[in-house]
């Protein structure tokens, strides 16, 4: 397992972001947000921003990073969650452990689960009824995101009002022959993601543990509504990622949109106005 992981991590590199040392646990951050230790793993934090004003019940912009499901934290979306105060909503920003501390994707999808369950209690603790959530997320953290809100529809903690997959890699094993990083490397990813050894000759053997971290097989008639978002010139995860799971939620009726931005690549540039105004459309039509 280690010679697999070393493997991921090379071949990875360009895509890493620099792993911001974690600070202990502490109830104010300098910039106002407040930061939890919601279990006991290295990297279970979650920051939270609250809007201005006294509030009883807010809705929730709950956002996962991305990383290639082995770096990064919380602090990348800062940004993302500040913004979402401003707007009137809780913006949470939510780091997992991940492969290199030998953790599944299963586990990343629990720990999840496990942050908002800590989020509506430490909301409901400060005297605010979380109401509905907006799951987001980019890149290995859109494919955590809706695996979360797919897998987790009916039962999760706050209510979810819709999701948002940027970037997503949602099947992790299909080939479409554009020599993509995610294309090029997903035996490595999902033997490290399933802890099974996948290659062609053993995908069929583990057709279920394949599918248990590939958003589109996990999609159901459940789904809340799904706002999908991709760049056209994505050289990390290809564009059909997105096209294949809009696809199927449309086959099984869930309301859905995919936005394809012409030009962009896996991190949208000077295009992230395009993302947010997306997102403010559907916080009219949802929220």
């Amino acid at each position: 397992m280690l010679k697999v992981i070393l493997a991921v991590t090379l071949a990875f590199t360009a895509l890493f972001s620099s792993v911001k040392a974690k600070l202990d646990p502490m109830p104010q951050l300098k910039d106002g947000g407040i930061r939890v230790k919601y279990g006991s793993g290295p990297c279970e934090y979650y920051d939270m921003y609250l809007p201005d004003g006294t509030q009883s019940e807010a809705d929730v912009f709950f956002l996962v990073h991305g990383g290639s499901w082995m770096s990064g934290d919380q602090t990348m979306f800062t940004g993302h969650a500040k913004y979402a105060a401003e707007k009137g909503f809780v913006g949470v920003t939510v780091d997992y452990d991940k492969i290199l501390n030998n953790v599944s994707g299963a586990k990343m999808v629990s720990e999840l689960f496990d942050a908002a369950e800590s989020l509506k209690k430490t909301l409901a603790d400060r005297g605010v009824t979380a109401r509905r959530m907006v799951v987001a997320g980019h890149s290995s953290g859109s494919n955590l995101a809706l695996l979360y809100a797919f897998d987790h529809a009916e039962d999760s903690p706050i209510p979810i009002a819709f999701c948002v997959g940027v970037s997503t890699p949602s099947d992790l094993y299909r080939d479409y022959g554009h020599g993509t990083t995610l294309e090029n490397n997903r035996d490595l990813l999902l033997t490290a993601l399933t802890k099974e050894n996948i290659n062609e000759k053993t995908a069929e053997k583990y057709a279920d543990a394949i599918g248990a971290v590939c958003p589109v097989v996990r999609a159901n008639e459940n789904c809340a509504p799904t706002l999908l978002i991709h760049g056209s010139a994505d050289n990390v995860v290809p564009v059909e990622n997105s096209t294949e799971l809009y696809e199927k939620l449309k086959g099984l009726g869930v309301a859905s949109e995919q936005l394809i931005i012409e030009g962009q690549g896996h991190f949208f540039g000077n295009r992230w106005d395009a993302v947010y105004e997306a997102v403010e459309r559907w916080t009219k039509l949802y929220l």
